[in-house]
């Protein structure tokens, strides 16, 4: 890691501290672990994964989004722009800092599970799931002008996106389903927690759609983000 990219991740560690990211994640895994720990065996499965989903979902989708919209409201992000900073490594440092958040947060939720699940696959469906939504609102999030505009005009791009996942965990859909990014990244965590019953092939296909699915959305990012940075 060069010299440069550190300095960028500890600029954005510092960003993610001063406009309050840190501390709005840490209020509501609090709210969320409290919720566990007197909840216990009375909590559906279903509704833990939902709980666990949230954070590198749609946390780390808004929250990015937000800071980025924040970067252009003080120019910052057009200072960076004029530097020999690249948008590859832009969109690496905040997919880096958040999903380093969201990995913190979801380990503690885990802590208070009151059953055994699989950490190797719990660990990496967030992380999966956390840069899939990292990069979608990295490439969404410069179309728009006010925070308020991308949190609003998001949720309509946002909830066609999770609702499969969402509608997955309650019903049980057709194998054919993990083709679809969150059908897969939903089931995997309820796998992970012993709530769905899936072969290896199974698991190897919905980490595949995962895999690819997060690849992806950083591709996307990165190329959209190139129209500020230019190629670098």
């Amino acid at each position: 890691m060069s010299k440069g990219f550190r300095q960028l991740l500890r600029h954005d560690g510092r960003l993610f501290y001063r406009y309050g990211i840190i501390a709005a994640n840490g209020v509501v895994v609090a709210i969320y672990a409290l919720g566990l720990f007197l909840g216990g065996d009375w909590i559906p499965r279903q509704i833990i994964a939902l709980i666990i989903m949230t954070d590198p979902a749609v946390l780390g989708f808004t929250f990015l989004g937000g800071l980025m919209l924040l970067e252009r409201g003080e120019h910052s992000r057009m200072a960076l722009a004029a530097t020999p900073l690249s948008a590859a490594r832009y969109a690496a440092s905040k997919t880096i800092m958040l999903t380093a958040i969201t990995m913190v947060a979801v380990i503690i939720l885990a802590l208070f599970l009151s059953f055994e699940l699989n950490w190797w696959l719990y660990l990496a469906t967030v992380l999966l799931t956390s840069v899939h939504y990292i990069g979608l609102a990295a490439a969404i999030a410069p179309r728009f002008r006010t925070v308020t505009g991308f949190l609003i005009g998001t949720s309509a791009i946002l909830l066609p996106v999770i609702l499969p996942g969402v509608l997955s965990v309650f019903i049980a859909l057709p194998a054919v389903f993990i083709g679809i990014p969150a059908v897969s990244q939903f089931r995997l965590m309820m796998v992970a927690l012993g709530a769905d019953p899936a072969n290896p092939v199974e698991i190897a296909a919905m980490l595949a759609v995962a895999i690819a699915t997060a690849a992806g959305a950083l591709w996307y990012a990165e190329r959209q983000l190139r129209f500020e940075f230019g190629s670098k």
